[in-house]
């Protein structure tokens, strides 16, 4: 577990899961087997898909986009006593071979992230999705590689709980790199620095810093923002409830 919060699932098929439990909360620390997040389930075997089953895993949100194949390609998409939903986060950026080379990392994932929350329809479908999530289901959201669709997401759920911003961008990074390696940059990373030239664990520390940011300063809070999606503040005191309550 990171210093922020957050438990790693070793799998042998699946990559990326972690549970979102033992972050802090202004209203205490927030619970395991409630929301996992990862990457993608098409090559989970019979074991794995049986060990997240054996873990209440019941609801289960599908980030990914058409091209993508979601409901041929996610296992979970047909399995008996789960409820399975795609709810498309766009991410049309064209990838060229030099992005990472260009200088422009950050800005770059900025202009997709921003991409990936104007399209509220989408955000709002996820998380009034997982708001109806009953107390005994564990909810799995996920995308192809579980770091950015579904890093964002998980900023959203953890954020409207009232986790702390420096935990938020933990809990994105830790996706990129090993829990110490995130945690040794977040003890001397300092936001004023300029924007890392090469895509790392800095890179992505800036960028989900930006992020915040950027809800903040055009929704007031990130819950507010929430709200602008058209989610209701009894969908979000359920989605916290579930992360939260006993």
């Amino acid at each position: 577990m990171g210093r922020a919060g957050g438990k790693r699932i070793e799998l042998a098929t699946m990559f990326n899961v972690r549970d979102l439990c033992g972050y802090r909360t202004p209203q205490g620390i927030t619970k395991p087997g409630r929301f996992l997040r990862a990457g993608d389930t098409m090559f989970l075997s019979d074991q794995d898909l049986q060990t997240l089953l054996d873990r209440g895993v019941r609801r289960v949100v599908d980030l990914r986009m058409g091209v993508e194949m979601p409901e041929r390609s996610d296992r979970f998409a047909h399995v008996g006593g789960v409820t399975w939903l795609n709810a498309v986060m766009t991410d049309d950026r064209a990838l060229t071979t030099d992005w990472t080379r260009t200088g422009r990392i950050v800005a770059y994932l900025l202009e997709g992230y921003a991409r990936m929350l104007a399209d509220h329809a989408s955000i709002r479908k996820a998380l009034a999705f997982m708001a109806e999530a009953r107390r005994d289901e564990c909810v799995l959201f996920h995308c192809a590689s579980g770091m950015d669709r579904t890093g964002i997401v998980s900023a959203l759920v953890l954020g409207m709980a009232g986790v702390r911003k420096d935990d938020l961008v933990a809990d994105y990074a830790y996706a990129f790199a090993s829990d110490q390696e995130v945690d040794d940059v977040l003890a001397t990373w300092n936001p004023a620095m300029p924007f890392p030239p090469h895509d790392g664990t800095l890179a992505r520390i800036h960028t989900m810093h930006l992020v915040l940011d950027h809800l903040v300063r055009g929704h007031g809070s990130l819950q507010q923002y929430v709200l602008d999606t058209g989610v209701t503040q009894s969908q979000i005191d359920a989605l916290v409830a579930h992360l939260l309550d006993d």
